[in-house]
């Protein structure tokens, strides 16, 4: 088994990684994102398909915070 940092993970395992954390199922990660289905959360967290251009800021978002301050 691999140990890796979480800033040298793709961005596709930092969002899986993140959803665990914060423990939402994919169902209400795809809601919360605007993502299209389940299955295309689950192929961009596999990585077997990018992640699409218009949902790359929200998904940059949740798994790195909006940067502003609360």
């Amino acid at each position: 088994m691999s140990i890796y940092k979480f800033d040298e993970m793709p961005l596709y395992q930092q969002l899986k990684c993140v959803r665990h954390m914060n423990n939402l199922t994919q169902a209400q990660l795809v809601e919360k994102l605007g993502l299209p289905d389940v299955p295309t959360l689950s192929r961009i967290e596999r990585g077997e398909v990018g992640i699409p251009l218009h949902h790359r800021k929200n998904i940059r978002e949740f798994v790195f915070g909006s940067g502003e301050e609360e």
